[in-house]
């Protein structure tokens, strides 16, 4: 038989022309491997990984697929999900065919819809691309890659006579963490045939970082015999994924060669078995596919609009319609094919080529309808295909079901539209209780209509406003109010220095003076601050009206509170929206707001021009304006969270009722998250930063808040809210290192001494743990069981501990990712808890202006996969500074951070923070993977250097693997083949 040349092999070419070893290989398509013999590959295809492998791709492989019944391709990884489709379906049932039993084609070229798969690198590449691709140093990385896990696969094979049972890896599965403390064994037996002349020369656990430690093997001989049973033992009390490789190291003593045989060592360690299967997927991850545009909607008939406040009907103004123009439906169409060409062609032929004062309108409007578009085809993932209607009562209403509306997925408020209509299978007059509807959620389109009207109110273009410089700000007043002459409604504040200068500098602002920023970090007093302010400037100055918004009714809420501590309903009105009920509004406001009968209201334009104070959100300080108040009557607009607003949904209350006199006070802090915008588009075009961030990046002195101190912005530094050591990071990297730790002992070292610290008197906590981030069904977010868990066992500690006195109400819990939300929740939910339901669960953005004595962030993210490691697709948006600048400073007493230290290090933000926990003694669970004393590197670049890492410790096995010839110089220069024994 004909021997494999080993210099193909090592080398992937062989110049040899007469060269009399075999250079025939033999592959998997599917797996992508290549074997030197047949026997190997068979081997292989009566293995379990490929079956599986089959299982997962009953296509042989095919990267794309070719529907027939839709004379379209579509990408295989969503082809369960496009059986299910509306117009497969559709299509299906004209055909007389079941939709689920359409067999997927290999792909043919339709309309220049053609994409070849790269083995090497695993992805899908347009076929006028691929030279492209071919070229790149990442496909130069991928045939790398490839053949070194060509080579480690070849190296798992049995070879020159010698077996090692478990082809297919020694895993210990799931193992209970009060099992693995103990130690479990599995033995592997290794069998050598009695031709061969063999030599066991060592038998090792090679270990990798994630798994140091926790897997130790012997022999039943205590030697090394070519006949032998080897024990892999398992010991570890961390919960955690666990993997090294089993190296059995022989020497051929016929040919004096050195070989080795791999086997992977894996196991799980979980808290609970029972725990896991809870939480496991109830279905595997299947790629959403996102449906065709809708049908065109020819006739809709209205159904019963929920009540509509009396003075709206009478409103002065009316709303125009603001449709998106067609010319940029269809560019923003094309960004999902290349958001680059999309973005490219709006700022050559839609945006305004300066932006100034007289086409600011335009340029924002643009924005707005690019984030409307996204909006829309977001809404359409929630269409209902079965729905069913039950009847309320005996009346015209009906209830419909829908899936993730407590979550906001989607959000449907009061006065939204849901079009639903009879399915395919029949129509009936009345519907019957089985009859299956399609529903549509329709974009409530009131909001950007209501910013598109403020953005078109030509009578202001004020620069000082939209584009504030030094020559806007005028002289200071020749008599100011000093602060002997104010007498404080929060006294606290009088020892606050910057607190109170905020408050006096707001009271001096001559009117039409530019913006006035109020730049409040977290725990700072910022909204304190506001309030301070606006009671003063309507206590000092009699004749002076104030609106005050914020972007979100519970923020609107919060101020209206605190407003409501010393006016009284005469001075001061909230205003809701029309989606807004009775049961919406906190107790204390009902006093603060008009009712007809139980539903709330707005007073006609006499009354409402008589309160000194008006709350409202953003969106609804359009209302005021459409009733008729002119611009200039409110002598003054304060904005709180002006940070998490979208810039045109400020303006719909400056632009429209604003004057050249009218002074602006804009809260927030541009160091947190801003607006949610879902388009990419209208991201990359800037409607992500907020008003109050582009001022504060203005060039200059402006808005830097030392030189614009007191007259155009005021920074509060002192934070009443967390212990110093959970403050330093976010206060070095964040705030200049000017925040002043100033809460109270009782409240920032009630968690001291907490047995879950790693260092008693340091709260700050991060659990190294390495699970799997995982998704399920068709949802595209992902969740970490294995944290999940963590948490849970930490929470249960802290509720356990006598010391502290830390209850479920004082615990928040924060994910990025709203599946890990869902699962933590239900894990919190199981066996009754009902204490653990008052634990606060949620996201980032839930979060952000909130605060708990305790706080948990679960991270997610995880990979083992060196190799294929990239910051943003290993990370996600887990690697956003503002989302961790909010996560970090939430806590009061005690902060613990679960997360893979691997995957969070490619981060130079998180290693620094990580740095910075282990060096304070804080670090618990698997060990820090690199050296904490090493400068970090702003500029990044630790995924390509874990990548590299990766790629070295994968060589370093594909050398050892492939063999090491033995003897002198001389004998070293000579091919040596791996010797067949049969």
């Amino acid at each position: 038989m004909v021997t494999f040349c080993p210099t193909f092999r090592e080398n992937g070419v062989c110049s040899d022309t007469a060269c009399g070893f075999s250079h025939e290989l033999f592959p998997c398509e599917l797996c992508r491997l290549a074997f030197t013999e047949q026997r190997l590959l068979n081997q292989h295809l009566r293995s379990k990984s490929h079956k599986r492998r089959v299982d997962r791709d009953p296509t042989g492989g095919v990267a794309v697929a070719y529907c027939e019944l839709c004379d379209n391709n579509t990408i295989l990884g969503v082809w369960e999900t496009h059986k299910r489709g509306r117009r497969h379906r559709e299509l299906a049932r004209k055909s007389g065919v079941d939709p689920l039993k359409v067999v997927p084609k290999p792909p043919k070229d339709i309309g220049g819809f053609k994409f070849v798969a790269c083995d090497a690198c695993g992805v899908l590449v347009h076929v006028e691309q691929l030279a492209q691709h071919e070229s790149s140093g990442a496909h130069r990385s991928g045939l790398s890659f490839t053949a070194l896990r060509n080579v480690l696969s070849e190296a798992a094979q049995n070879r020159n006579g010698v077996s090692l049972s478990h082809d297919e890896g020694v895993d210990f599965g799931l193992v209970e963490a009060t099992h693995a403390v103990q130690g479990l064994r599995i033995d592997v037996h290794l069998v050598t045939a009695p031709s061969a002349r063999i030599r066991v020369i060592a038998v090792k656990a090679a270990r990798r970082r994630s798994g140091a430690g926790s897997f130790t093997v012997t022999t039943a001989s205590g030697a090394f015999n070519p006949n032998d049973i080897i024990t892999v033992t398992l010991k570890q009390s961390l919960l955690g994924e666990y993997d090294d490789w089993l190296e059995v190291i022989f020497e051929d003593l016929a040919v004096r060669l050195q070989f080795t045989i791999f086997r992977p060592l894996r196991a799980t360690v979980v808290g609970s078995r029972e725990v896991h299967e809870l939480l496991k997927p109830v279905s595997p991850y299947i790629q959403r596919e996102r449906e065709p545009d809708r049908d065109p909607e020819v006739v809709a008939l209205r159904g019963v609009p929920p009540p509509v406040p009396k003075t709206l009907l009478l409103k002065a103004k009316k709303l125009p319609l603001y449709e998106i123009p067609k010319p940029l439906t269809d560019v923003l169409v094309g960004a999902r094919k290349s958001l680059e060409k999309a973005v490219g062609d709006i700022k050559v032929s839609h945006l305004p080529p300066i932006l100034d004062g007289e086409s600011y309108g335009r340029h924002q409007k643009v924005l707005l309808w690019a984030e409307e578009h996204r909006a829309e085809l977001d809404l359409q993932i929630f269409d209902m295909d079965d729905a069913l209607l039950t009847r309320s009562g005996g009346g015209v209403l009906y209830w419909l079901r829908v899936p993730g509306l407590a979550e906001k997925r989607p959000s449907v408020l009061r006065g939204d539209r849901i079009h639903v209509r009879p399915g395919l299978r029949g129509m009936f007059p009345v519907p019957s209780p089985s009859q299956p509807f399609e529903a549509r959620f329709k974009l409530n389109r009131t909001p950007l209509r209501r910013q598109h009207q403020a953005l078109e109110q030509d009578m202001y273009r004020d620069d000082r406003v939209l584009f504030p410089g030094e020559t806007h700000i005028p002289s200071p007043p020749s008599q100011p109010i000093l602060p002997e002459e104010v007498q404080l409604f929060n006294q606290h504040i009088a020892g606050n220095q910057s607190q109170l200068d905020a408050v006096m500098a707001i009271l001096n602002l001559p009117e039409g003076s530019p913006p006035f920023a109020l730049f409040g970090p977290p725990g700072t007093g910022k909204t304190v601050t506001l309030v301070e302010a606006a009671l003063q400037v309507i206590t000092l100055f009699p004749n002076f009206k104030l609106l005050v918004t914020a972007p979100s009714n519970s923020a609107a809420d919060l101020v209206a509170q605190r407003l409501s501590v010393v006016l009284g309903p005469e001075a001061l009105f909230r205003m809701y929206g029309r989606s807004r009920q009775k049961k919406d509004v906190p107790q204390n406001l009902i006093p603060y707001t008009l009712l007809d009968g139980t539903e709330l209201d707005i007073p006609p334009l006499d009354k409402l021009m008589k309160y000194r104070v008006v709350v409202c959100t953003s969106v609804s300080a359009a209302v005021p304006y459409n009733l008729g108040i002119p611009p200039g009557y409110f002598n003054g607009i304060f904005v709180d969270e002006a940070g998490q607003a979208t810039e045109p949904e400020v303006m719909i209350s400056i632009k429209e009722l604003a004057d050249d006199k009218t002074n602006i006070v804009i809260a927030g802090d541009p160091k947190q998250l801003g607006p949610v915008i879902r388009s990419m588009v209208a991201r990359r075009l800037g409607l992500e930063k907020s008003y109050l961030q582009r001022l504060m990046d203005i060039p200059g002195d402006m808005y830097e808040p030392h030189a614009g101190h007191g007259r155009t912005v005021v920074k509060l530094v002192k934070n009443y809210r967390s212990h110093k050591a959970i403050l330093d990071f976010p206060n070095q990297v964040f705030y200049a290192n000017e925040l002043v730790p100033c809460a109270p002992d009782e409240k920032r070292n009630a968690c001291l001494g907490a047995s879950v610290l790693a260092n008693k008197q340091y709260p700050v906590l991060f659990h190294a743990i390495v699970g799997s981030n995982t998704r399920e069904s068709t949802s595209p977010s992902y969740f970490n069981i294995l944290e999940a868990e963590q948490v849970k066992r930490y929470i249960d500690e802290l509720r356990a501990d006598r010391h502290i006195n830390v209850r479920c109400e004082d615990i928040g819990i924060i994910a990025p990712y709203h599946a890990q939300v869902l699962k933590i929740r239900k894990l919190l939910r199981e066996k009754g808890d009902v204490e653990a339901l008052k634990i606060k669960v949620g996201s980032v953005e839930e979060f952000q202006g909130q605060e708990r004595k305790v706080i948990f962030v679960s991270t997610v993210r995880s990979s083992r996969d060196l190799v294929a490691y990239d910051i943003k697709h290993t990370l996600g948006f887990v690697a956003n500074h503002r989302r961790f600048n909010v996560a970090v400073t939430r806590a009061q007493a005690l902060l613990i951070i679960i997360g893979n230290p691997d995957v969070l290090s490619l981060d130079p933000l998180w290693r620094r923070f990580l740095n910075s926990v282990y060096k304070n003694d804080g670090w618990r669970g698997s060990m820090i993977p690199w050296n904490p004393d090493d400068e970090v590197r702003e500029e990044g670049g630790y995924d390509a250097e874990a990548r590299a890492s990766g790629a070295a410790e994968m060589s370093d096995l594909a050398t050892r693997a492939a063999g090491i010839e033995l003897g002198g110089e001389e004998e070293a220069a000579e091919d040596k083949p791996f010797r067949e024994v049969e």
